[in-house]
């Protein structure tokens, strides 16, 4: 107690393991106890932010000191971005004294802040192409990609579950999520993970992180999910036969 200045964290841990959804009633327990230490919050929704405006802390409702974002939000320009409460937004900003002079001030500048090209491509991005519509249109395909990906499962005999955020899936070889890295680490089998990423590169798929599973991106359409699902369905038959 007293050592730490701050927990960052995923809302969901997404790609070191499979996809780890929290527990019921984590999060607030973690605000809590972060409250009551004294330490800092930060949700890094870098890779959860596809969920819909705000990411998960917005659809979650959840309530972090700062929040760390990027990749999509700039649409494939390189870009991070990083949000804060109030409170420290006061603590940050710069005040001059009487003689105009700098006092009081937390450095928080940079050689490569505020790159010209990576802030109009992130003002297009948010304002032009991520609407409430388009996450909509990711919301839904993303439903029908787990719901097909379960079906493929089901019809295979595969003991495997398959995890849903928003447009984002993905399986685990297991019949139940893990809740934490130790479980996800004692079923993952990398083999079998780089198996079906090449399966589906074969097939005109690309999964980009091994074991991540798929994602359905804005420009997507019904024919893509089914793209995917069709190979999908005929990796699990090969794998069965």
């Amino acid at each position: 107690m007293g050592d730490v200045a701050l927990v960052m964290t995923e809302p969901a841990l997404t790609n070191n393991h499979v996809m780890i959804l929290p527990e019921p009633g984590f999060h607030a327990e973690l605000r809590a106890l972060t409250r009551a230490a004294g330490v800092l919050l930060c949700l890094d929704e870098t890779h959860t932010q596809v969920v819909g405006p705000g990411g998960l802390t917005r659809a979650w409702d959840l309530a972090p000191d700062l929040v760390a974002a990027g990749k999509s939000i700039a649409g494939g320009v390189p870009f991070g971005a990083w949000g804060m409460s109030a409170e420290i937004g006061a603590l940050l900003t710069q005040h001059k004294g009487a003689n105009g002079e700098r006092e009081g001030m937390i450095a928080t500048g940079g050689t490569l802040f505020g790159n010209p090209l990576a802030l109009a491509a992130a003002r297009a991005t948010m304002l032009e192409v991520l609407k409430p519509a388009a996450y909509q249109h990711t919301q839904a395909l993303g439903a029908e990609l787990a719901a097909g990906m379960r079906a493929a499962v089901a019809r295979a005999g595969l003991p495997w579950f398959i995890h849903e955020l928003g447009p984002r899936s993905g399986y685990v070889f297991a019949p139940k999520p893990p809740r934490n890295a130790s479980e996800a680490s004692a079923v993952q089998d990398d083999t079998l993970a780089r198996l079906i990423r090449v399966w589906l590169a074969n097939r005109g798929v690309w999964e980009a992180i091994v074991g991540a599973g798929p994602t359905v991106p804005v420009p997507a359409t019904r024919d893509d999910v089914d793209a995917y699902l069709d190979a999908f369905d005929s990796l699990l038959q090969a794998l069965v036969a």
